[in-house]
């Protein structure tokens, strides 16, 4: 599993980050807050949440523990996949 990564923001998409790790452009779908805050050239950590499921891997970013075992913790309620648990977390007001 990946558990962070740490890079260079090289870019930003409608629902995500594009980080470059070791010369490799890696997206990570992230939060509404933690995109609007992300800035291109900007450093950036993130706490991540690899997805897999049959032939794609997903990586998901958050900028804090708490938002990521949140985003964790949705994921085991019967109904709720990725997409939807990160929506959720969009929605919640920043603590």
């Amino acid at each position: 599993m990946i558990a962070s990564i740490e890079g260079r923001i090289l870019a930003r998409q409608s629902d995500a980050l594009i980080v470059e790790l070791g010369g490799l452009g890696v997206r990570v779908h992230v939060p509404a807050d933690v995109l609007a805050a992300a800035r291109t050239g900007d450093a950036v950590f993130l706490h991540t949440h690899l997805h897999v499921r049959e032939q794609e891997l997903t990586l998901y970013g958050f900028d804090s523990q708490q938002d990521l075992e949140l985003f964790q913790l949705l994921l085991g309620v019967s109904g709720i996949g990725p997409k939807s648990a990160l929506a959720t977390l969009s929605a919640l007001p920043a603590d």
